[in-house]
């Protein structure tokens, strides 16, 4: 499992190659030919981190850097025994909660 710092210059990285001019318009005229070009392109980050690798390769444009930091920073602290696990999953499900199912109740 790679560090939060790695993996957060691994995302910088992806996200600049997938929001450059000629990979935009590859990505509009070929996804599949795209996705294959960012595979080749970032192949262990695709194979350690799949989900992420697809959700910033699909939609880079709109992908949510402040929920990924806050993600990270959580990880962050996790690894330096500053919190753990279940605090830190109770509350993003508590954040999550409020954000996305309280106010249609």
């Amino acid at each position: 499992m790679y560090s939060a710092d790695l993996i957060r210059k691994n995302t910088e990285k992806l996200l600049k190659f997938c929001l450059t001019e000629q990979n935009c318009k590859l990505r509009a005229e070929n996804m599949n030919e795209y996705k294959q070009l960012a595979m080749r392109s970032f192949p262990t980050f695709h194979y350690n981190y799949p989900t992420l690798f697809f959700m910033i390769v699909e939609d880079p444009a709109n992908f949510n850097r402040e929920r990924f930091d806050s993600m990270l920073d959580r990880k962050i602290k996790i690894e330096k025994n500053e919190t753990t696990l279940e605090d830190e999953s109770k509350k993003i499900g508590e954040k999550y909660y409020d954000e996305f199912v309280k106010p249609s109740l």
